[in-house]
């Protein structure tokens, strides 16, 4: 069975801000039964970018975006990164009569501003077709960062407005939208791009409910030491709600642009 490499990136609108690459991970081929990952080695490189004279690291490129927020949205989202751990491929295997789970991992160990775009990290999967296909990044903190920052501002409407940063420490897992009859090849450049929408962030919480919450030096900060009701709201948003889903077929082996399976949400930047 042939392997196609997974590439990693986080957006938001996304920036790489670093990426470490593992070389000591074997890499696995084949299926992985049932209710079992396989860690596979980090293979990114820089060589996505076509024309290049060293090989092309063929597969799928995560992407995790920040919405494009409307203008009379009371709160407004300006800078933020997030720090990830890992990437998380899981799917069905669609092997002849047979259905194989397959579940992936790969180490990633990037903070990545989500105001830019850029890679996190890649993995080598078999190519194949698959159903309720989905893509994880495991965001933790690691050593002065947090697992995600986020600044912003809630406008009162009288031209005024209270600044807001958001820290999570936690571990979180970000999951997109299942795909299905999903048909992946070799010597192809996949992106699947995760939809962060900030309103689903903020969803349950109130304008009363953020001018009434505590502040310091005139800043609401949300962690799990600061406005901990806040902060809880927060990541179960996060945590159980999946992230809306593009997957797009970039270039095959001529460079060459080809459809996208599905569409991308119209609200993005």
């Amino acid at each position: 069975m042939k392997k196609i490499l997974i590439v990693a990136g986080l957006i938001g609108a996304t920036l790489l801000t670093g990426c470490k690459k593992d070389s000591n991970q074997e890499v696995i081929s084949g299926t992985a039964p049932a209710g079992t990952t396989k860690t596979v080695a980090n293979t990114y490189a820089s060589t996505i970018a076509i024309p290049n004279p060293e090989p092309i690291p063929y597969g799928i490129t995560y992407k995790l975006v920040i919405m494009r927020q409307l203008p009379d949205v009371p709160t407004q989202w300006y800078s933020g990164y997030v720090t990830t751990s890992s990437i998380l491929f899981n799917a069905t295997l669609l092997n002849g009569n047979a259905l194989d789970i397959v579940n992936y991992a790969a180490n990633t160990g990037a903070e990545v501003n989500l105001f830019s775009t850029g890679l996190v990290g890649g993995m080598a999967i078999p190519e194949g077709k698959y159903d309720n296909m989905n893509f994880s990044v495991i965001l933790s903190a690691a050593n002065t960062s947090a697992g995600l920052m986020l600044n912003g501002r809630y406008n009162k409407g009288d031209g005024t407005g209270v600044p807001i940063l958001i820290t999570i420490d936690q571990p979180l897992t970000l999951t997109s939208q299942a795909m299905d009859n999903v048909a992946i090849s070799d010597k192809q450049i996949y992106t699947a791009t995760l939809y962060l929408s900030t309103d689903q962030l903020m969803a349950g919480i109130s304008g009363d409910q953020l001018l009434n919450a505590d502040k310091t030096n005139g800043v609401i900060q949300i962690s799990a030491g600061s406005n901990t009701a806040l902060y809880q709201a927060i990541f179960a948003n996060l945590q159980n709600n999946r992230l809306q889903l593009q997957f797009t077929n970039s270039t095959d082996v001529g460079g060459n642009s080809n459809p996208q399976l599905i569409p991308a949400p119209a609200a993005v930047n």
